[in-house]
Order: structure tokens, then sequence, then C-alpha cells
């Protein structure tokens, strides 16, 4: 019985410190926020009434993105302007607009189709459309545009 106590104690302990020493998950290394990536940011987001004032406001160029979540072509892109953002130039907020949830925008820029891209003025009137296209391409469009 003595053996029993002695050896229920041991393994109490042994609990114990596997427990309290096993590797514990570690906090990831987080980088500090950098401006620059502020600024990416700030290119490329999702459409809404806050996000399209504030790049009017602070003098922006728009490209309405239609996407649908569903479409390969929209995911590439969305996919490209997420991770590369930094490359569209400063005067450029692209606003990603829900091609089939955001039935109102679509009618109002008269979009039949997904991946459809439009620039616009600093008061809202279209100056070019285009269908699909890589960033190289939207790039090209833009720098056309401003010419």
């Amino acid at each position: 019985m003595k053996y029993l106590g002695l050896t229920f104690a041991a393994v109490i302990v042994l609990v114990w410190v596997i427990i309290h020493t096993a590797d514990k998950p570690k906090a990831a290394n987080i980088e500090p926020i950098q401006q620059e990536k502020l600024v990416d940011q700030e290119k490329y987001f999702p459409y809404s009434e806050n996000a399209l004032s504030n790049s009017v406001r602070n003098g922006k160029t728009l490209l309405f993105f239609a996407a649908g979540n569903w479409c390969n072509t929209c995911s590439a892109r969305d996919s490209e302007l997420s991770k590369k953002a930094n490359v569209l130039p400063n005067d450029v907020s692209v606003l990603k607009i829900d091609y089939d949830n955001d039935k109102e925008m679509n009618r109002k820029y008269n979009v039949v189709t997904q991946h459809t891209l439009i620039l616009l003025d600093e008061n809202g009137n279209e100056i070019t459309r285009w269908v699909g296209g890589d960033l190289a391409n939207l790039l090209e469009k833009l720098k056309e545009a401003k010419a």
C-alpha cells in the first residue's frame, strides 16, 4: 500500500512537470507596422460609401473592380491586387465591388459581367472600362487613360 501511494504521488508530480515545462505556443513574430504597408492598404479595398467618400476627399482616381466570389479570374486579380497594391499609382484607389450582391452599383455603372473594371474621374464620370486582364494590363490601361 505504501508503494501504491508513492507511485501515485510520483505520477502526479510527473504530470505536473510535463504540463508546466512543455513547449508552449510562442507568439508569432509580428513585424512592426510600416507606413508603406498602410499606404498599400489604402489603394485596394472593398467598396463602401465610406471608402468611396474617403477616396474622393483625398483626390484619388477611382477604379471600380466588379468581382464575383465564384469567378476564377476575379479571384486571381483580387489576390494579385492584395499582394501587389504597392505598384498601383499613389493617386488611384481600387474599390472592389461585390458583383453578385451590389445590384445598385451594377445598375448605376451598367456592369453586366464580373471582372469588369471601370475608371472614373473625380466627378464619378466614366473615363474607360474593360473586362479581364492581369495587373500589368490594369497598369497599362491606367497609363493610357492618363495620357
